[in-house]
């Protein structure tokens, strides 16, 4: 079950980063700047997580957002219950287009609180994460949309009664962003 959905994601978001990168040279339109946007497909892994990308030059631009991890995902196999919060730091660098449209890749770095319980026993800790991806962009209008696929390594478990609770390892990472762009 989970080999298929992860083949059937990795499938879709290639697919969807190469359209949406061929799409970002559409028709002349005013310079947008700002993306605020919303990633729908990470909720599949537990995390909901939004932000800010703001352009800084024609090939890139830098991307400060929120990250939340309110329940187990489908590619988590950790023990405990889990709840974490924190900020998101990253780049993009556009390779085909302009930013923040077109062909990008990207690294990016997570510092969160996490809360980990096992039941009886609950604690807290300082949680960090960091990966990257490459995906397509595309503006239609004001309407920003944005889909790729990448990875991301997470230390979010905390250590109760000798035992580490908590996600912690690698993990495929999928996005499929809607956004307004001004």
């Amino acid at each position: 079950m989970r080999t298929r959905l992860l083949s059937t994601l990795i499938g879709a978001s290639l697919t969807a980063t190469v359209m949406l990168g061929s799409l970002s040279s559409a028709a002349a339109q005013s310079p947008k700047t700002d993306v605020i946007s919303v990633n729908l497909l990470d909720a599949i892994d537990g995390y909901f997580n939004a932000g800010w990308e703001h352009v800084l030059g024609d090939s890139w631009s830098l991307y400060l957002g929120a990250e939340v991890l309110a329940f187990r995902g489908v590619f988590d196999d950790y023990e405990g219950s889990v709840v974490a919060l924190g900020p998101v730091l990253g780049a993009n660098l556009y390779l085909i287009g302009d930013a923040p449209q077109g062909l990008f890749l990207g690294p990016f770095v997570i510092g969160s609180w996490v809360r980990v319980s096992d039941g009886t026993n609950s604690a807290s800790d300082f949680g960090y994460a960091f990966g990257g991806h490459i995906g397509g962009a595309a503006l239609i209008g004001s309407f920003h949309l944005s889909a790729g696929i990448g990875a991301v390594w997470r230390a979010f478990s905390v250590d109760i009664n000798e035992s580490d609770l908590g996600p912690r390892g690698f993990r495929p990472r999928f996005e499929l962003s809607l956004g307004y762009a001004f």
